[in-house]
């Protein structure tokens, strides 16, 4: 059995392409690189709900609070015992 983890203990740095994108890199205390690339939000949007209207927090919105997401971000807590 490991131990309970109290914190992910991620670094992070970002790094400029040369055509001026910006990459998010996160490393695991394992070694592990996670990278995301920067994108406009309204673009990320449209990507996700091609035949939303209306502007870029509201189209965010209705994304936030629906089905399209495969990991929710709300995990329910339990007490500790």
């Amino acid at each position: 059995m490991h131990p309970k983890r109290r914190g992910f203990e991620l670094e992070s740095r970002t790094f400029h392409t040369p055509d001026k994108r910006v990459i998010l890199v996160f490393k695991t205390p394992q070694g592990s690189y996670h990278t995301f690339f920067e994108m406009a939000a309204k673009d990320a949007a449209k990507a996700l709900n091609p035949t939303a209207q209306g502007n870029t927090r509201s189209i965010w919105d209705k994304i936030w609070d629906s089905d399209l997401t495969k990991f929710p971000a709300r995990f329910t807590r339990t007490s500790a015992k």
